[in-house]
């Protein structure tokens, strides 16, 4: 998902459309009909533009936010200091979804972490030869870290794809013989 707009809408379109809603010489209602939208997209759009101006509709990457700023818009949002839109606005959140996100990943005890860029260069690293132990080691690692297999990765030095598939093929009542091969 490399921009912010999941439209069939140029971003030239979207900003005169908000810009003339604006100067109020149209309703939300109104422009989100006629350029064939939600009105709660064009309101999210709305948004965008109070919250980033032009500029929100042009990004070609994706924003990263620290797990920090995660935390507080989550807090804020569960402390009702705001609805999603408001607290998006408040805190440069992109999406709504994506503050709905963290809140579920907050309510469920799971771990906010800082965004990371996607394709990350410790996802690519070649593996290496391992041994038994070791492997048996890389995985109780792995899970007892919540399978964080970033940090599983950094420290034994393995790759993305051999830590899923230890992690996978140990899933079993009692460590996979498949492991040791």
């Amino acid at each position: 998902m490399g921009s912010i707009i999941m439209s069939k809408r140029t971003p030239e379109e979207i900003i005169h459309s908000v810009k003339r809603y604006q100067q109020g010489e149209t309703s939300q209602g109104a422009e989100a009909k006629r350029l064939g939208v939600s009105k709660q997209a064009f309101q999210d759009w709305v948004r965008i533009y109070e919250t980033y101006g032009e500029s929100g509709f042009l990004r070609t990457e994706n924003r990263r936010y620290s797990k920090e700023l995660k935390l507080s818009a989550v807090q804020a949002y569960l402390n009702g200091e705001g609805s999603h839109a408001a607290i998006c606005k408040k805190y440069g959140i992109s999406s709504r979804t994506q503050l709905q996100n963290w809140i579920k990943m907050y309510n469920g005890h799971k771990e906010l972490r800082p965004s990371r860029d996607r394709g990350s260069d410790i996802y690519m690293t070649k593996g290496r030869t391992t041994t038994y132990e070791e492997r048996i080691e890389i995985v109780s690692y792995c899970i007892e870290h919540g399978n964080d297999y970033h940090a599983t990765i950094e420290k034994y030095g393995v790759s993305y794809r051999q830590t899923c598939w230890l992690h996978q093929h140990t899933q079993s009542k009692e460590i996979n013989h498949s492991v040791k091969d």
